[in-house]
């Protein structure tokens, strides 16, 4: 912080209009000679940033996480085919490797070298009031904000009742709770796609595309990454009988978000706004287009990634020790990649990851096997010189 005291001294005068209206902050904030105080911080996450785009449309910004082209980035967002602005400036395509579809995150992987990843910086480093800034591709920040609630886990979006507002996923209309071993519907709206595929009060759903619901937990997890038109395979239980019924995702209805319209006075809003493990929450405005960028502190420190533009003064960053654990998964591939129907062809199926898992043990095997023949064979050489040195001495 002493390199940039001069300039960070004014910041510190110019903080003191915290305490200013709303509407002198929100001018303050857009002002560029107040946004270029922050030059000095995001300097050396630029070339950590990316942006991602698809058919010469910007969808999001993207953060370097590994030097030989792995780039992470915001889920929901994505529309194949997908390039990527690099630093140096030249665009190379992309294709998608892993998901999580819990935190809206994707890792993308494009042919490239020697590229910067970001630094991490716990996001219990920072406090409420503290300053952050939204890293882009240019000198000066995308947007600058401060902490309005430190980082805490999310409520989930899924209740008894019905799924929250706000939530970008395929729409259902029902009404559930928990049961022992899956969640039991308690009603089911009409002319919904619930409605419209059979399903019925009662029914105990058991599974979502062959993946076990447990609970109403996993239940938001199944669904957090569908879209709304999506075809999904429920398995229920009626009636003491087990069955199929296929659904095809509708989107929510408008009664369902009342507060959308208000929220949407402070601009366009993301897609998927509710269902993470953890965020952080500023009041930093950034566009949809803005979110899966690096969010830096006044150290020049990644404290997470904007995951969503969740209302007019809410911004969800998604902090990076949510994101750090889950990173190594993502690049394997072992987290799947539902959703993005044509990724899935550019990455690695399940069955060729088996394959290849199934290879590398097969090859260690036979090393082993080998180098226990060459051990048996130089234990037999050393038995035979020792046997012709008896003879020697014998004679």
């Amino acid at each position: 912080m002493n390199r940039f005291s001069s300039r960070f001294a004014t910041l510190a005068f110019a903080l003191l209009l915290v305490g200013a209206p709303a509407h002198a902050q929100e001018t303050l904030r857009l002002n560029a000679q107040f946004r270029a105080l922050f030059e000095p911080a995001i300097a050396p996450s630029i070339a950590s940033t990316v942006v991602v785009r698809s058919a010469g449309k910007d969808l999001c910004l993207g953060t370097i996480v590994g030097p030989d082209g792995w780039i992470l980035t915001k889920y929901s967002e994505l529309v194949e085919p997908i390039t990527c602005r690099l630093p140096d400036g030249t665009e190379s395509e992309a294709r998608v490797v892993g998901v999580q579809t819990t935190n809206d995150l994707a890792v993308l992987k494009v042919e490239a070298k020697d590229l910067k990843p970001i630094v991490w910086q716990d996001s219990s480093k920072v406090a409420v009031g503290d300053w952050l800034a939204t890293v882009g591709i240019a000198k000066s920040p995308v947007s600058v904000g401060v902490v309005s609630v430190n980082t805490r886990k999310m409520p989930t979006p899924y209740g008894p009742a019905r799924v929250q507002p706000g939530t970008s996923s395929g729409y259902l209309g029902i009404r559930f709770e928990n049961i022992t071993g899956g969640i039991v519907v308690r009603g089911v709206e009409e002319n919904t796609p619930a409605f419209k595929a059979g399903l019925r009060q009662e029914d105990t759903i058991l599974s979502v595309n062959l993946k076990s619901v447990a609970d109403r937990e996993s239940f938001q997890e199944l669904l957090a990454g569908t879209k709304p038109g999506q075809e999904i395979q429920l398995k229920i239980r009626r009636d003491k009988e087990e069955k199929e019924i296929t659904v095809k995702l509708g989107k929510r209805p408008f009664d369902l978000d009342r507060s959308g319209f208000q929220n949407n006075m402070g601009g366009e809003l993301s897609k998927r706004r509710t269902g993470f493990t953890s965020i952080l929450q500023t009041d930093a405005q950034v566009k949809p287009s803005e979110c899966g960028g690096p969010v830096v502190d006044l150290e020049g420190k990644a404290v997470g990634i904007n995951i969503s533009r969740a209302g007019r003064p809410q911004t969800w960053v998604l902090p990076s020790e949510v994101i750090q654990p889950v990173l190594f998964d993502m690049i394997v591939g072992k987290l799947g990649n539902p959703g993005l129907t044509s990724a899935v062809s550019t990455m690695p199926s399940r069955s060729k990851l088996v394959q290849a898992e199934s290879a590398r043990d097969s090859a260690r095997i036979a090393l082993e096997s080998a180098m226990k023949k060459v051990a048996e064979a130089e234990k037999k050489v050393d038995q035979t010189e020792d046997a012709l040195r008896m003879a020697k001495e014998a004679k």
